[in-house]
């Protein structure tokens, strides 16, 4: 956990109900800290402890919105404490944390599912710890293993220790003989690999620096030259040079909704 992404979310209801979060850029692993008050730069300090407490590791990176608990006195020394380096988003710009802000959405629905009209503070923390256990242990389409699995070598089912509620729904599995595949090996599942730009293509490209409200987060390019893997040359309608960007920073767009685009914002074919 090199690099963790923190923000607040709430108030929930009519109640003051907060929850910190922080999740691990490269697994997405989630840690969640529910509060009854609007969270101090206590809470968010201790949250960021707990990465050192619980993965014997600290953080080098931490991405946030700078909010005034991210930026207080008590939260910047135990920045200073892990040698840490703060990043906080650009205004009216969530790319930077989006990461933590899809959580959020996750933590909303779980929290409005649960109770349409009291939400106690005992309902309010066994969602949110609920919703975080589920979470972690959920597959993502990115890599296709659960956060859990990339951060603990351990599966998180069964434990005795662990209540009966928090543990996803047992599916039935069939079992697979010899007599079904009498031929060969049985087939080996198949993840959804993600489609590479090829030269002449027209992609989205993310657009970088402090950003306005009304810009677009993404500009369409044209892809140039395959530099490796996942570096391409792309060529963008205001720049004459091309320039180098990794692919985690392309988004594909299809060729019907290319052709609504206004020409003016389009690259020109490479001759």
């Amino acid at each position: 956990m090199f690099r963790v992404h923190m923000d607040i979310v709430g108030p929930y209801k009519e109640y003051e109900l907060y929850v910190v979060t922080l999740v691990d850029n490269f697994s997405g692993y989630l840690l969640t800290r529910a509060t009854k008050s609007m969270p101090t730069s206590k809470v968010a300090s201790a949250l960021l402890r707990t990465v050192f407490e619980c993965f014997n590791t600290v953080a080098r990176t931490v991405y946030h919105d700078g909010g005034s608990q991210f930026t207080s006195a008590e939260f910047l020394s135990r920045m200073n404490w892990m040698h840490a380096s703060s990043v906080p988003s650009s205004v009216a710009s969530s790319w930077v944390n989006g990461k933590v802000e899809r959580v959020h959405r996750v933590l909303n629905e779980r929290v409005r599912s649960a109770s349409a009209t009291d939400l106690s503070f005992g309902l309010f923390k066994t969602t949110i710890v609920k919703a975080t256990s589920m979470f972690n242990t959920a597959v993502t389409r990115r890599t296709g293993r659960t956060p859990h699995s990339l951060v603990f070598s351990f599966s998180p089912w069964p434990y005795p220790e662990v209540d009966p509620v928090f543990r996803p729904p047992e599916e039935s599995v069939d079992t697979i003989t010899d007599a079904d595949y009498p031929d060969s090996a049985p087939p080996l599942p198949r993840l959804r690999s993600r489609r590479l730009p090829a030269v002449g293509e027209i992609w989205l490209v993310r657009r970088f620096g402090k950003q306005k409200k009304y810009y677009r987060p993404f500009l369409p390019c044209r892809i140039v030259q395959v530099v490796s893997p996942r570096v391409y040359k792309v060529a963008l309608a205001n720049l004459r040079s091309t320039k180098r960007v990794h692919l985690h920073h392309l988004k594909f767009i299809s060729p019907a909704a290319v052709c609504k685009l206004p020409s003016a914002s389009l690259p020109a074919a490479s001759p």
